[in-house]
């Protein structure tokens, strides 16, 4: 998710994204999990994929990885 950071500026200048879940600060870009447009934890991720997600084929094991991935 560096690109969030070269591109968007965050984590610079005190621009720091919050937790669309649980609203607290993402503190770096390896912490960053964006699922359509909502910005979120790794363990939030997780909670909302499980939840929400409807996806089937090649997208579901994107996100399936996404949802794996470890620090």
């Amino acid at each position: 998710m560096n690109e969030y950071r070269d591109n968007d500026g965050w984590w610079k200048n005190d621009k720091i994204p919050n937790c669309w879940k649980c609203r607290k600060a993402i503190d770096c870009p390896e912490n960053l999990r964006r699922y359509y447009g909502q910005s979120l934890h790794p363990p939030c991720f997780k909670k909302v994929y499980q939840r929400e997600g409807k996806e089937k084929g090649i997208t579901k094991e994107y996100w399936d990885r996404v949802a794996n991935l470890s620090l």
